[in-house]
């Protein structure tokens, strides 16, 4: 795969990529991707371990731990879910990547915000919650289950339900109390965060198109105000009620 060439000289094309670029990082950021992260890694398979493709050790994937990253690359060694979660999250703030260097001021609001959410989930995780019950710990749970099938509707999803469901409850009871806790908070507070971050979006009017093309930039502006604006508010609100 070639990498992005920052320095092409169309300004249109140059645009395209960094457009590419930032939905890529939106992709790897909040309470919707570890939502999908977590549900991709229902079942043990292969990771790569920064050199080669190894094989997952059962449940190792959920240690609520977090390991220097000499250790993360120890040989055999491959991130689990939450130093994943934390390697994507920190890739917005290093100022030493190029990712964020073209992002526009609403971009970068919408993925900086995600990826504080994305670091809150990490750190509630590894915190010292209180010891919760089985009873509070299965309703975290399926909380959390309920939310996998609001926003990843696939016909694999309830089969990676019952996969999870099974695979939290061989974790050590502290670590039950640990994910559960996290969990709880991803449902109840930051995925309604960001559904209203994102309404609060759709609710204003599409930004206005600039192209010296006075009739591209009429053609494109349309498309906005009168399709796209209008089916993404809609397609929205599917998405409001956990």
């Amino acid at each position: 795969m070639q990498p992005y060439d920052d320095e092409i000289d169309d300004l249109g094309n140059r645009k395209a990529i960094w457009w590419a670029r930032q939905s890529d990082r939106n992709d790897i950021q909040g309470t919707i991707f570890a939502v999908r992260h977590i549900i991709a890694h229902a079942e043990p398979g292969e990771t790569f371990d920064g050199e080669k493709f190894v094989q997952q050790i059962p449940l190792a994937h959920f240690a609520p731990i977090i390991r220097t990253p000499e250790d993360q690359r120890k040989p055999g060694n491959v991130q689990n879910a939450l130093e994943q979660l934390l390697m994507f999250a920190g890739s917005n703030f290093d100022p030493t990547l190029p990712y964020a260097m073209y992002d526009s001021p609403t971009v970068q609001r919408l993925i900086t915000a995600a990826a504080l959410e994305q670091y809150k989930f990490v750190t509630d995780i590894l915190s010292e919650p209180p010891i919760l019950s089985q009873e509070q710990k299965d309703e975290a749970f399926e909380g959390f289950f309920r939310l996998c099938e609001l926003v990843e509707p696939s016909e694999t999803t309830p089969e990676a339900i019952n996969k999870l469901r099974s695979k939290f409850h061989l974790l050590l009871d502290i670590d039950q109390s640990k994910w559960s806790y996290g969990l709880k908070g991803l449902v109840e507070t930051l995925y309604p965060r960001l559904w209203q971050r994102i309404e609060g979006v759709l609710e204003g009017k599409p930004q206005q198109i600039k192209d010296q093309d006075q009739v591209a930039q009429a053609k494109v502006q349309t498309i906005l105000d009168k399709h796209l604006h209008p089916l993404a508010r809609e397609s929205w609100q599917n998405f409001k009620t956990v």
